[in-house]
Formats: structure tokens, C-alpha cells, sequence
């Protein structure tokens, strides 16, 4: 569930009146472009055709934009998911087909950001997961194996006797 500020700055943008056509796309690569690209600064948002919005309006619309598209990714959310969520947004069909289209292209660089391309597959999880559970065996058998060896330690070292070295023997012998 996103903020109602980040809903408020997602419904401008869908706003025509707001935002024209060429507007709209611009903010919307800009919004990927500062997610995906740590070079990218706020210049993009000084494009000459974008001089006429409020610059309040605009960082609040890019900032809505921006965390809506980490939120998609973070759920790898499906066309048809971006879909009813830009159209409870009030987006026109056009708007929404670019949207998606842009975050298709985007994809896989988001999810390399979000850091979900580590483990894509489910086959591959089964694997680290029972790589994982080898390991923590592997672990509790060591610190195991490592109790036990102190406690035979300990227990060597009970047994041992300790003969006393010829000077303290000289000093057992003097005060008898």
C-alpha cells in the first residue's frame, strides 16, 4: 500500500492537464533513470519542457513516480497488476501502455537494484536454502565436536599428575 502522498503525486501525473504527453514521458524516464542510473541528477528535471509545472509539483510527481516503480519491482508485479493500479490512478489507456512499456524495458535492471536476480529461480532458493541448512549441520556438529573435545581436554588434564620441578622441591624441603 503506497502513501497518500505518493497516490496524491501519482494522480497528478496521470492528469493531462498537468502533464501533456510529452511531459508525462519525460518525468516517467526520468523517475527509471534516477533509480537506475547513479550518474543521473536532477538535471533531467530541467528539461525545457518541463520549465512550465510547478518545480514543487514536479519533484512530488517524480518522487510518487519513482516509488511507485520500486514498489512494482519489489513485488515483481505483472502488466496486469501495473494495469489496475494506474487505472484506480485515473491513467488514460495511452499512459499506461508507455508506463508498462517503460518498465518492461526497466525490468531487469530494477530487479538487478532490488537485488532479486541473485536467486531467480525456485530451484535455485532449494538449492541455497539446503546449502544453508549443510552449513548450520556442518556448524552445530563443529561446535559440538568442539565441547567435547574441551571436556576430554578438562578431563586429560584431571588425570595428569603434576611433579613439582627440583627448585620447588628445594623450597618444600626447607620449610619442613
Amino acid at each position: 500500500e503506497l502513501s497518500e502522498s505518493v497516490q496524491k503525486g501519482f494522480q497528478m501525473l496521470a492528469d493531462p492537464g498537468s502533464f501533456d504527453s510529452n511531459a508525462f514521458t519525460l518525468l516517467l524516464r526520468a523517475a527509471f533513470q534516477s533509480l537506475l542510473d547513479a550518474q543521473a541528477d536532477e538535471a533531467v528535471l530541467d528539461h525545457p519542457d518541463l520549465k512550465h509545472i510547478d518545480p514543487v509539483v514536479l519533484k512530488h510527481c517524480h518522487a510518487a513516480a519513482a516509488t511507485y516503480i520500486l514498489e512494482a519491482g519489489k513485488h515483481r508485479a505483472d502488466k496486469s497488476t501495473l494495469s489496475t493500479y494506474l487505472e484506480d490512478c485515473k491513467f488514460d489507456r495511452e499512459r499506461i501502455e508507455l508506463f508498462c512499456t517503460e518498465y518492461q524495458n526497466n525490468k531487469n535492471s530494477l530487479e538487478i537494484l532490488l537485488g532479486r536476480t541473485l536467486i531467480p529461480h525456485p530451484i535455485q532458493r532449494l538449492v541455497l536454502v539446503a546449502a544453508w541448512n549443510n552449513y548450520r549441520t556442518w556448524w552445530g556438529n563443529l561446535k559440538m565436536l568442539r565441547k567435547a573435545w574441551k571436556e576430554q581436554l578438562s578431563c586429560n588434564l584431571g588425570k595428569l599428575t603434576i611433579r613439582p620441578s627440583a627448585e620447588e622441591n628445594q623450597r618444600r624441603l626447607a620449610f619442613s
